[in-house]
C-alpha cells in the first residue's frame, strides 16, 4: 500500500510529520493543505494490521512527543474496540447461521414445506428493505423468520403431517405451536428482541381474530405483521398434498382479498404491487398474462384441511 498510514503499519509505529507537503510518504500531498500528520497503527492482540489512526492539524503546531503518547493510548482503545466489535461480527454469524439450521430442521419434519423458510425469508427481508426498515430490524426480521414454526416441534407428527382436515381439537393443537415458539426463543441467548414479535404473533389477525393473543391492529408488531402477508403468500403458492400451488395473480387476489381483515391494509397494497412489478424476483415474480376478454373469476379461498398452511 501506499501512504504514510501503510508505513506507520509496515513499520509497526507511529509516525510524525511535521510538513506532509514535504515528505514524500504522504498519498497524494499535493491535493492536500499545509499542516502536520501524525499516523497512528492500529493492530490486533496478535499483532495483526487493523487500521490506522490519522491525525492533522496547523504546521505551527507539529505533533510532540507527548501527543504520541496520547495517541498511542487513544489507538489502543480503538484497536481494541475494532476487535470487540469484530469478534461479535462473527458471534453473529455464528447465531445467524445455528438459527437458520433450526429453523430448517423444523422442516424437515414436513417434506411438503420445505424450501418454506428460505423462501419466506427473501420475502420478508425484501419486502422490509422496501418499506425502509432499518439494518436492525432487518435482523430482528430474518431472526423471526428462521424460527417462526419452531413451536412445531412440540406437535405429534400425527396431527403435524395429517393428510386431512384437521378436527377442532387438532387445530388447537396446532395453534399452540406459536405460544410454544415463543417460549422456546426465549430460551436462546443473543436472539434481536423483535424477533420474538415475529415467533409469537405472525398468526394474528388485522380484525383481532387470530392467535394466540386476540391483538388487533398496530397492537400487533410491525415485523410479525410482514411477515405474515410474505407467509401466506408463499404458503399458496406452494403445493400442499390437498392442492396444488395457486396461480400467484390468484394469490395476491386472496391477499387483497384478507386486506384490513386478516392483513394490515396498508401493507397489504404494498405487498401486492412490488410483487406485481417484479421486486421480489424469481421465483415469486407473477407471470406476465395474455388479455383475456372475459373477466377473471372471483378470489376464492382455498381448502384449508391440514396443518402444513401455517
Amino acid at each position: 500500500g501506499a501512504g504514510l498510514a501503510w508505513a506507520a503499519l509496515a513499520d509497526r509505529r507511529v509516525l510524525r510529520v511535521p510538513d506532509l507537503q514535504t515528505d514524500p510518504r504522504v498519498y497524494r500531498r499535493e491535493q492536500l493543505g499545509a499542516g502536520a500528520m501524525m499516523a497512528v497503527p492500529l493492530l490486533s492482540s496478535q499483532d495483526e494490521p487493523l487500521g490506522a489512526l490519522i491525525l492533522t492539524r496547523e504546521p505551527e503546531r507539529p505533533f510532540g512527543e507527548a501527543d504520541e503518547h496520547l495517541a498511542l493510548l487513544l489507538g489502543s482503545l480503538a484497536a481494541r474496540m475494532l476487535e470487540r466489535d469484530a469478534h461479535l461480527g462473527d458471534l453473529r454469524a455464528t447465531l445467524d447461521a445455528a438459527l437458520e439450521t433450526l429453523g430448517v430442521a423444523v422442516e424437515l419434519r414436513d417434506f411438503e414445506t420445505q424450501g418454506h423458510t428460505e423462501r419466506v425469508t427473501h420475502l420478508a427481508l425484501t419486502f422490509g428493505a422496501t418499506l425502509g426498515l432499518t439494518p436492525e430490524r432487518l435482523l430482528g426480521l430474518r431472526q423471526g423468520a428462521a424460527l417462526h414454526d419452531i413451536g412445531k416441534l412440540g406437535v405429534p407428527d400425527a396431527v403435524l403431517l395429517k393428510p386431512g382436515r384437521l378436527t377442532p381439537e387438532e387445530r388447537a393443537l396446532i395453534e399452540t405451536h406459536a405460544p410454544r415458539g415463543a417460549e422456546l426463543a426465549a430460551r436462546i441467548p443473543f436472539l434481536h428482541p423483535e424477533a420474538h414479535g415475529v415467533i409469537r404473533s405472525h398468526h394474528e389477525r388485522w380484525d383481532g381474530a387470530g392467535y394466540p393473543d386476540g391483538l388487533r391492529g398496530e397492537t400487533i408488531p410491525l415485523l410479525a405483521r410482514i411477515f405474515a402477508l410474505c407467509d401466506v403468500y408463499d404458503a399458496l403458492t406452494s403445493d400442499r398434498p390437498y392442492r396444488a400451488a395457486l396461480d400467484p395473480q390468484e394469490a395476491l387476489g386472496l391477499l387483497e382479498a384478507g386486506q384490513g381483515t386478516q392483513f394490515d391494509p396498508a401493507l397489504v397494497g404494498r405487498f401486492v404491487a412490488l410483487q406485481r412489478a417484479g421486486v421480489f424476483g424469481p421465483p415469486w415474480t407473477a407471470p406476465t398474462r395474455a388479455p383475456r376478454d372475459e373477466a377473471p373469476p372471483p378470489p376464492r379461498l382455498p381448502q384449508r384441511p391440514a396443518a402444513g398452511e401455517d
